[in-house]
């Protein structure tokens, strides 16, 4: 048994399956970190609170599926085809669209037989590589690099009915995170989204290593999928 973490402004919380909504990196599931200094920053991500709240419970990952996006099996193209997959966007252009989910069939791991998905997190400033990347101002190289930069921290995602049964998500007790605390947690989720824009901006001044970009990827030019 390991324990996770779940940090929320909500002093009420409960997880339950499908509880959250589907615009998520993963998908509807329970979001943690094993990390609790991550999960107190996502507690008091808002500025207009003083109060957060960390929860944590006992999860049992023996006897479930676990996919780990995070393993060699897998690359960062992998990873951001999932992200895609469920943070797409109404707003973007037809276009645009279009070459998302043309990525998302050729990259996108199935999740369908899963219970768990271990991968990195992408706020709202890391789906910007994403975009950018779509938008075909980034390279495969430059994704990477940015990737490598971004010191993105790992979650762990709770995703069938099954991995929420008592055997495998056991409740362990939770914290408030006061306002005499808050801001200063506050402090340190804005300055990893800063350095999310600044990684961006750093990597469009440079090119690193593969130069295709998702044009090149979808036509199938320089080779299989590795970044």
């Amino acid at each position: 048994m390991q324990v996770v973490y779940h940090g929320t402004d909500n002093p009420d919380f409960v997880p339950v399956y499908n509880g959250s909504g589907a615009y998520n990196d993963y998908g509807s599931g329970l979001y943690c970190t094993e990390d609790i200094e991550l999960a107190r920053e996502w507690a008091c991500k808002f500025q207009d609170k003083k109060t957060g709240y960390v929860f944590s419970y006992g999860a049992v990952l023996d006897g479930l599926n676990v996919l780990r996006l995070a393993s060699s099996e897998y690359t960062v193209l992998n990873w951001l085809a999932l992200i895609i997959k469920h943070r797409m966007s109404s707003n973007w252009s037809a276009l645009v669209k279009g070459r998302a989910q043309q990525f998302v069939e050729r990259f996108a791991p199935d999740t369908g037989l899963y219970d768990v998905i271990i991968g990195y997190r992408a706020n709202d400033s890391y789906f910007a590589f994403a975009q950018e990347f779509l938008n075909v101002a980034l390279t495969v190289g430059q994704l990477s690099r940015a990737f490598d930069l971004g010191r993105l921290g790992l979650q762990i995602m709770l995703k069938s009915e099954r991995a929420f049964l008592p055997e495998y998500l056991k409740p362990m007790g939770s914290e408030t995170i006061d306002a005499h605390n808050y801001d200063g947690y506050n402090r340190t989720y804005i300055k990893r989204d800063a350095l999310a824009r600044e990684t961006l901006n750093e990597v469009r001044q440079n090119l690193y290593g593969d130069g295709r970009t998702i044009l090149d990827m979808l036509e199938g030019v320089g080779g299989g999928p590795e970044a």
